[in-house]
């Protein structure tokens, strides 16, 4: 049984691993955009279970997320405008976090708020950044890292329209970078999942 447990770490890393290698392309360290993502706003489709946000006053949307094996809320999620997600495997740790943030008149103001919040963390060198639409709605996946933490940062930016706001909603994920190979392929599934509505 022990050998059950380190064979099936070895085949996560294995596999994430090859994923990475063959996303992965050397260059100039920029940000890329190389490939269109396909973004499906079905949160259930994936497993037949979401993580949700239900819509509130302050926030009139409701957001889910595929509930994917071995992901379990996080302490983290303590206010109606957050969900957050945690998966351990032994000693690596991946959390997946979903904000809103104020509601902003504007689109343009909406984004800065978003900007902001996304380098809340302190310098992190974006590495892909890509423009895509999600349910409808304008939307950016970014994937950075902060190599003196030994951390990488994925972004889902969504600037949500309804009434006469705009709604800045960000879903985050943190990891070690040596911990991407564990949980790049989750984190995918999560964001390409991800579905907004009223």
């Amino acid at each position: 049984m022990h050998n059950d447990g380190r064979r099936n770490i070895l085949r996560a890393i294995t596999s994430g691993a090859l994923i990475l290698a063959g996303c992965s392309e050397p260059g100039s360290g920029a940000p890329t955009a190389e490939h269109s993502t396909s973004y499906s706003c079905q949160a259930q489709a994936v497993t037949g279970e979401t993580y949700t946000r239900a819509g509130t006053p302050k926030a009139p949307f409701t957001v889910s997320i595929p509930k994917l094996p071995g992901w379990e809320p996080a302490a983290t999620a303590r206010t109606d405008n957050k969900l957050a997600v945690v998966k351990t495997i032994g000693i690596s740790r991946s959390l997946t976090m979903l904000m809103s943030l104020d509601p902003a008149p504007s689109y343009e103001q909406a984004q800065e708020q978003l900007n902001s919040f996304t380098n809340i963390v302190g310098p992190v060198k974006i590495t892909h950044d890509e423009a895509l639409e999600i349910c409808g709605t304008k939307a950016t996946r970014l994937i950075g890292t902060a190599e003196e933490r030994g951390q990488q940062y994925d972004y889902l930016n969504v600037t949500y329209h309804s009434g006469d706001n705009y709604y800045p909603v960000q879903l985050r994920n943190q990891m070690k970078l040596s911990d991407v190979p564990l949980f790049s392929a989750d984190i995918d599934v999560m964001f390409q999942g991800f579905q907004i509505s009223p």
